[in-house]
């Protein structure tokens, strides 16, 4: 695991913004290296779980649960650090206008 970021470090909480912002429109939009997206849509949709690349806002809150994971240890605030990232992933989503959601 990285070592934890200070907890003022706005470097790291704009680098969290801007990678999970990245991926979740690389699982919703695009295909891919290998169509390695596309399949994975496909395939989350033949259990039944396409909204969770269908819809940005979804993606963005699992995705932003993974970054927070992975870049900041497990604490109760976490959580908040979570809806945080996924609320600013998806603002900038919808500021940009790229795709109609």
């Amino acid at each position: 695991m990285l070592p934890h970021p200070a907890a003022s470090s706005y470097a790291w909480l704009a680098l969290c913004w801007l990678a999970a912002w990245r991926v979740t429109a690389m699982l919703c939009y695009e295909a891919g290296p290998f169509e390695l997206f596309s399949w994975l849509r496909v395939a989350l949709a033949k259990v039944g779980l396409q909204r969770l690349v269908t819809c940005f806002h979804c993606a963005a809150v699992w995705v932003s649960a993974i970054v927070v994971l992975v870049v900041y240890e497990p604490r109760p605030r976490s959580l908040l650090l979570i809806f945080g990232l996924s609320g600013a992933v998806s603002i900038t989503e919808r500021a940009l206008g790229a795709h109609d959601v």
